[in-house]
């Protein structure tokens, strides 16, 4: 896997879609199907199914969020904030995350629901995960009144991407780095957890590390990293705001991150 891991990209697909998906057991199996058949589409090999642990609807309080949440062993969970949230990991260091946004903010109400995805993965994969495969696949799913992308691999398309729901937070930051001294399983943890403190991020999971890449889901979205032997990435996305130098502060002094690059996105 290591060969293949290098730099890191990310694709963003946002849409608004007519029907809204719901808070029953019809809703969270089509979250997963989607995320689940996503992988299927890019021809990636899925190493955590969306479905892969049993999900349940009892919420808790986290005090470091404004939001409630399911219980933290799921990998779609339904937030009262807005609708279901799931994610999948898939080899080679691919990661996907989905939220659907069956309710707005007061004063939002009458705006059509709104969903966005985000996949994040090695530079290496770049041709085979293409921004033309995720909409396809979306528009299957949410048959979207609306749609636009965006992508860490194509900059101009900024200029033409429409914000949806400028009500919603949605903050994205790329931090690539050398590393100025060995990398190892606990010290990608240690970082996660630190950074999800750091940052008042509600924690549904503990960090899920493999030998080359890492991810932690948040109740308020997530971050996944992945390195070679030389080189750190590490993408954050968030629906609730934070400092983007806190982040990368913390991230140079856990892992120790010679010179390096920052995108926002």
């Amino acid at each position: 896997m290591s060969e293949i891991l290098s730099g890191r990209d990310t694709i963003v697909v946002e849409w608004q879609y007519p029907d809204k998906v719901d808070s029953g057991e019809e809703g969270y199996q089509k979250t997963v199907e989607y995320i689940d058949t996503l992988f299927e589409k890019l021809g990636v090999s899925a190493l955590q199914s969306a479905n892969a642990h049993p999900h349940s609807y009892q919420v808790r309080e986290d005090e470091q969020s404004s939001m409630s949440s399911a219980m933290p062993e799921a990998k779609a969970h339904l937030c009262d904030k807005y609708g279901f949230a799931g994610f999948g990991t898939g080899e080679k260091g691919v990661y996907g995350h989905a939220y659907l946004w069956d309710q707005h903010a007061e004063g939002h109400e009458d705006e059509l629901p709104f969903g966005t995805m985000d996949v994040s993965f090695p530079e290496g994969l770049s041709g085979q995960i293409t921004p033309e495969k995720i909409i396809e696949h979306t528009r299957d799913y949410f048959n979207p009144e609306q749609i636009t992308w965006k992508s860490t691999q194509y900059p101009e398309q900024l200029k033409n991407f429409i914000d949806f729901a400028p009500h919603i937070i949605r903050q994205r930051l790329l931090i690539q780095g050398l590393l100025s001294d060995g990398i190892n399983q606990k010290k990608v943890s240690d970082c996660m957890e630190k950074l999800c403190d750091v940052l008042k991020m509600g924690q549904l999971s503990a960090p899920e590390v493999y030998p080359n890449f890492a991810f932690m889901h948040w109740e308020d979205s997530g971050t996944v990293a992945s390195w070679t032997e030389n080189l750190f990435n590490i993408d954050i996305y968030t629906c609730k705001g934070f400092d983007d130098q806190t982040a990368i502060e913390l991230i140079k002094q856990k892992i120790n991150l010679g010179f390096g690059n920052v995108q926002s996105l």
